[in-house]
């Protein structure tokens, strides 16, 4: 599971991909144009917060080894016998040699997930999924389970599969794939008060808009980063 780059360059541009995709600008909430009237191009000022954003991001990342804080929902039953989530602070490594998300057992167990979360990968698949890791080791996947995520003090979330590991060295290892731009999915939390069927709609066009104008900034973001990285 463990970092392998072939040039620092590479390096470079995986870094600044991985800050693109993990940095969500909070002021873009705050200023936000509720009638979805605004151009979805950033102007120069917000361009400019942004790059130097990411540029602080990319550099926390490498100085704490692709590690950070993150919240995982953990859902438990109550006395009741309803799923209800438990908001778990943990850490999390950010690893571009993997393929999978992988979730310490302690973690689950000590905060009570429900065992029917739990999913058991059936026999005939798991050698599918066998793993090879350094040193010649292999790691063949037993159970799973799909958990959701965010940053901290962010109502913004993800969601997927995370393979269960005993004994794991982590908290929480996220994979390469979910900093890909075509699979950042974001949504909103929908704790709080009920909602009219128009604050609903609003909310969700709301969304859906900064999820374009995000996808849009990172991909132009990345662009501008690999001419960089190649005349250099």
């Amino acid at each position: 599971m463990k970092t392998s780059l072939r040039t620092e360059q590479h390096f470079l541009k995986l870094g600044i991909a991985i800050a693109q995709v993990l940095y969500e600008n909070d002021e873009d909430d705050i200023n936000a144009d509720p009638a979805g009237t605004s151009s979805t191009k950033p102007s120069s000022s917000s361009k400019r917060k942004t790059q130097a954003a990411f540029a602080a991001d990319v550099q926390e990342l490498m100085t704490n080894d692709f590690t950070r804080s993150l919240v995982v929902i953990i859902h438990t039953k109550n006395e009741d016998g309803i799923l209800v989530p438990q908001f778990v602070p943990v850490r999390s490594k950010y690893d571009t040699g993997s393929d999978e998300n992988f979730v310490s057992a302690e973690i689950l167990n000590k905060n009570g997930i429900d065992p029917t979360l739990i999913t058991t990968i059936p026999e005939e698949n798991r050698k599918k999924r066998e793993l090879h890791m350094l040193n010649n080791f292999t790691f063949i996947p037993k159970q799973e389970v799909r958990l959701s995520w965010h940053k901290h003090n962010d109502m913004r979330q993800r969601e997927d599969v995370f393979i269960i590991v005993e004994d794991a060295p982590f908290d929480v290892l996220i994979c390469s794939k979910l900093w890909k731009v075509d699979s950042v999915k974001t949504g909103l939390f929908l704790f709080g008060r009920n909602k009219s069927k128009a604050e609903k709609r609003e909310q969700k066009e709301r969304a859906e808009k900064e999820e374009r104008d995000a996808q849009t900034m990172i991909k132009e973001q990345l662009e501008e980063a690999e001419k960089l990285v190649a005349r250099g």
